[in-house]
């Protein structure tokens, strides 16, 4: 080997271990920066030099900069991510909703409910005194108000959601293309070459971690580097820099749908903030609008049940007594249909009304399927002179129907929104049973009283505030269930990011002694050029 050769060797070394200094000190620069891999500096041996008395070593070169990254951990953390997102809203969510009830300090409506028939027990036993008959009816009044105090809170969450899921979408759709754009930039980085392009990945990466925040998600990797987007079996970010947006669309029953080019994901959607969103927007089981009909039941069959019982009674005048609630009524909504309408929608027996809301999806001209909104259950029927009964509701309709029209009818929908107490005088509240009893009769204040405490089949076997007890129970259920879940899922996401940075963080003891080796290595080499030189000087003076 040469003294030229020794030179070259030395060379390598320092331009080796200047770029592993570069690359050190990029990893001490980035340690706090969010998504960032540590980079690894890979050295290899230059290809050697062939004689007749063997190979001679060439040096060093840096073959390349090594992105340590956990694939496994990775992907766990997205799919934790993805739970994360929808459990933070889902306990935001529902806590708002309970809050709303609030059952939880003693003044919400099941007190209220109970005042009302302890008000009726003590109008039975001094039935004809005009105070204790206007904090009956005061207490009355109490039940509509609070109850649509309730309601007003419950739309407002639902209006912010309304709100709430377009700024979602518009983010998932800003970081899809952001991830299409790393995509091609990889692409175009690693064509013709083996290297990574560290920092785009790491950029790509921090980006799915933040979608995963928002929606659930799959990813397919190709040779390209590039990496598909999968939400709801369709592609959200595609080969080629393709990106399908997410897009919202508001249904005639205010729920709200997903589609992605023209086609319906809104079931498939149910992770992330957009999952628990579209869930508490529209599940009919444990969402908004579960905690709706809960409430408009509770309200309906006290209206229903307590107008039976006034109007069976007779008033401190002897007349026969008039309803006290504002009666409920039939809500009717076409969901689904060009060629028919509903001509009326009445009530035939309010003793049949059980306080359900079905949707009439038509499967032929006069053959419907009846399905139960809330227990997601079918049975078929067939028209009768363009008509259909159910549980004491009469519906007609005009026009002809057609396969795929969907009504929605519902005794439930309006009892809140109308609810009012009808009587303006204490003297119509009907106390006696018969009007020889006035005015110190008592039997149907006392039937009333019994209401408070009668068991009702329509009511899922329970009273009247048993009932309403167990709509406050099931969304302080979800509530506290959320709640736990978050717990539960911060700690395991922590658990996941600590376990990343064991092996993708930047460890600055590691880095401070990589500098001192590189460093120490360059000082070698550089003190083989000083050897080198010297030498070459001394084989000059010789010459000459």
């Amino acid at each position: 080997m040469g003294l030229t050769a020794l030179m070259s060797i030395a060379n390598s070394a320092l331009t080796a271990m200047t770029q592993a200094l570069d690359v050190t000190g990029n990893n001490i620069s980035n340690v706090n920066t969010p998504g960032y891999n540590q980079q690894n500096a890979i050295l290899q041996v230059n290809s050697p030099t062939y004689a007749i008395n063997g190979a001679s070593g060439t040096g060093v070169n840096l073959a390349s900069v090594q992105r340590q990254y956990d694939s496994y951990t990775q992907g766990q953390m997205l799919l934790e991510q993805q739970n994360n997102g929808r459990q933070a809203e889902l306990q935001s969510t529902y806590s708002q909703i309970e809050n709303a009830m609030n059952d939880q300090t003693g003044t919400g409506l099941s007190a209220s409910i109970t005042t009302f028939f302890n008000a009726w027990q003590d109008l039975s036993t001094n039935p004809q005194t005009p105070e204790q008959r206007t904090v009956v009816m005061a207490d009355g009044k109490n039940i509509i108000t609070q109850a649509q105090q309730i309601e007003s809170q419950f739309t407002n969450v639902g209006q912010s959601i309304d709100k709430s899921i377009p700024d979602t979408l518009k983010q998932i759709n800003q970081l899809a293309t952001q991830i299409s754009s790393y995509n091609v930039s990889i692409a175009q980085a690693q064509s013709g070459t083996n290297q990574q392009p560290n920092d785009l990945l790491d950029k790509r990466q921090n980006a799915l971690n933040q979608l995963a925040g928002l929606v659930n998600f799959n990813t397919l990797d190709d040779k390209t580097g590039a990496v598909t987007v999968i939400v709801g079996d369709r592609n959200l970010v595609g080969v080629g820099g393709i990106v399908n947006p997410l897009e919202m669309q508001k249904q005639t029953d205010n729920k709200v749908q997903i589609n992605m080019g023209g086609i319906d994901l809104t079931s498939k959607i149910t992770g992330g903030k957009l999952g628990a969103d579209l869930e508490v927007k529209n599940s009919a089981q444990s969402g908004l609008p579960a905690a709706l009909a809960g409430l408009r039941s509770t309200v309906a069959a006290i209206t229903n049940m307590v107008n039976s019982v006034q109007t069976k009674g007779y008033d401190l005048n002897g007349k026969a007594g008039s309803n006290f609630f504002n009666p409920i009524s039939v809500y009717t909504l076409d969901e689904n249909s060009s060629t028919a309408s509903v001509a009326s929608a009445i009530i035939t027996d309010n003793s049949a009304i059980t306080y359900k809301e079905y949707e009439v999806r038509f499967t032929g001209n006069d053959n419907y399927q009846l399905h139960d909104i809330k227990n997601n259950t079918s049975t078929n029927g067939t028209l009768s002179g363009n008509s259909l009964t159910v549980d004491g509701m009469q519906v007609t309709f005009a026009g002809k129907t057609a396969a795929g029209d969907v009504f929605k009818i519902s005794p439930i929908q309006n009892a809140v929104d109308n609810g009012k107490v009808l009587l303006t005088d204490p003297t119509q509240l009907a106390a006696a049973s018969s009007p020889n009893a006035i005015p110190g009769g008592n039997g149907n204040a006392l039937a009333m009283v019994a209401l408070g405490s009668q068991v009702n089949t329509v009511l899922s076997q329970s009273t009247i505030s048993e009932y309403y007890a167990s709509v406050v129970a099931s969304v302080g259920n979800y509530a506290g269930t959320a709640n736990d879940n978050l717990t539960f899922s911060n700690n395991v996401l922590a658990q996941l990011k600590q376990q990343n940075a064991s092996t993708s963080g930047v460890s600055l003891d590691e880095q401070a002694m990589n500098l001192v080796e590189y460093q120490k290595s360059y000082e070698a080499a550089a003190q083989i050029i000083n050897v080198t030189t010297t030498l070459l000087d001394t084989l000059v003076n010789l010459v000459k």
